[in-house]
């Protein structure tokens, strides 16, 4: 794991900072990858992990709800959250995503 984060430090648009984890729920499998792939293409994330069926128990507009879905785990440094952040909002299906 050592190798790998060397790595990171010495390449890409984020350089300096602390590493921290980044979680986003997604409604399915397809979302997930997309996003994903477009946070590791921008160079905003070093490894996202997905997770595939989870149960989300929520309230949304007075209701309690309940569904399955796809927790991305972001592995990023502190200096690249606000790019990581907006890059979501701007590109997650949810109305209010998680981040």
């Amino acid at each position: 794991m050592r190798e790998a984060s060397m790595a990171v430090r010495s390449r890409g648009p984020c350089m300096n900072g602390d590493f921290c984890l980044v979680l986003a729920s997604c409604p399915d499998d397809e979302t997930a990858k997309s996003l994903a792939e477009g946070l590791i293409g921008q160079e905003l994330a070093a490894c996202v992990n997905i997770l595939s069926g989870m149960l989300s128990v929520y309230r949304w507009n007075d209701r309690l709800e309940r569904g399955r879905e796809t927790l991305l785990l972001i592995k990023t440094r502190t200096d690249c959250f606000d790019a990581l952040q907006t890059y979501l909002v701007a590109n997650h299906p949810y109305e209010v995503p998680e981040v």
